[in-house]
């Protein structure tokens, strides 16, 4: 629970939480989505002065910089991918080294589930995600945006 939606429980106002919840939540993807209109215009703008690939300098009819917004939203992707896969890895190694160490996996306070085949199916679960998330997309002809 956050900081913000534990005052409004602590003083007795359980509905304002809600509303709380709501908009931290749409906080957050205003911003996810500003971020993705800023970082492909400021790719476009480096492809127009020539520090980037020309072909992020291509836009559609609506002036979308669309291969500078294709490339930006892939590389989030992958990234986003890659920090959860780095946090199954961590959490399979330790709990191998807290095994390995002679201590019980009941000794912990939170047990996680599915150990050590959660962490695993978890990480390739995430390859395949990402490799395969657009695909149709990118496999329909004729192709357009």
């Amino acid at each position: 629970m956050s900081s913000f939606t534990l005052v409004f429980v602590r003083s007795g106002l359980e509905p304002a939480v809600y509303i709380m919840n709501i908009v931290i939540l749409t906080t957050i993807l205003s911003a996810g989505n500003s971020g993705f209109c800023i970082c492909s215009r400021i790719l476009y703008a480096l492809a127009a002065e020539k520090k980037a690939p020309n072909i992020f300098t291509y836009v559609t009819r609506t002036d979308i910089p669309i291969w500078s917004l294709i490339f930006t939203t892939l590389l989030s992707r992958i990234l986003f991918g890659l920090s959860f896969i780095g946090i199954s890895i961590a959490h399979w190694r330790f709990c191998r080294a807290f095994i390995l160490q002679g201590y019980s996996l009941n000794d912990l306070v939170y047990k996680a589930l599915f150990f050590p085949t959660g962490p695993i199916i978890s990480s390739l679960f995430i390859c395949v995600f990402l490799l395969g998330q657009d695909y149709s997309a990118f496999t329909i002809h004729p192709f357009w945006f």
